[in-house]
């Protein structure tokens, strides 16, 4: 069935037993609505893949007094998603929330961007995003990722993992649960479905934010 924001706000019709699949405001009011959810939270990089291997850059997730007053970053809003980000000196950046916390990147030469789609303990699909598609990533880092982040207790089952090539190889951008990320693709199986039900369960669930470097 479809049903608009305005009408998922007013309805007394109990939706909780469906898989959403929308907007991210539209997810957001249903897992508040039905679930007491106030507030989807990014993935990020988990701080068991915060390695070298797997990074290639500095990277810090830290609260807004942390962060530096000025210097060359990236740097992006870790609380809320699909909020603020901003790539060069940080001298020129608007007031932080002091509520929220923030990663913190090295700037990188990027030569591609790449979307993973992981599910049923397998990549499903990959779809580039970004910069020339000759710069293809080296797939051995989701062998890598998965062996260390499936192992977690909050590990969500169906995600999506952001590769990007550069000079220094292939490394992760950030990781999102399945149904917080646009699907850049139409080309799926039913497979997908139940990616979105895994990747449900996991909010209603867990919900993980992400947490500080240091």
């Amino acid at each position: 069935m479809t049903i608009s924001i305005e009408d998922l706000e007013n309805t007394k019709t109990n939706y909780s037993d469906y898989i959403p699949l929308g907007s991210f405001i539209f997810q957001e009011l249903f897992y508040k609505k039905y679930f007491g959810i106030k507030r989807l939270n990014p993935l990020e990089i988990p701080e068991c893949l915060r390695q070298e291997q797997f990074l290639k850059r500095a990277y810090q997730i830290l609260s807004a007094n942390q962060i530096p007053k000025e210097g060359n970053y990236f740097i992006k809003d870790a609380t809320t998603q699909k909020a603020f980000s901003y790539l060069g000196n940080l001298r020129d950046i608007p007031k932080l929330d002091e509520t929220h916390i923030y990663v913190l990147s090295e700037p990188v030469n990027i030569f591609s961007e790449w979307r993973v789609y992981y599910m049923n303990n397998e990549v499903r699909n990959l779809v580039h995003y970004y910069g020339n598609p000759h710069y293809f990533p080296d797939m051995k880092i989701i062998e890598d990722t998965m062996k260390i982040y499936s192992q977690q207790k909050d590990f969500p089952k169906a995600l999506t993992i952001d590769l990007m090539v550069t000079d220094k190889g292939t490394s992760l951008v950030e990781l999102h649960p399945l149904s917080c990320a646009d699907l850049y693709t139409t080309i799926w199986d039913i497979e997908l479905f139940q990616g979105l039900k895994d990747s449900r369960d996991y909010i209603i669930k867990y919900n993980t934010p992400p947490k500080l470097s240091i």
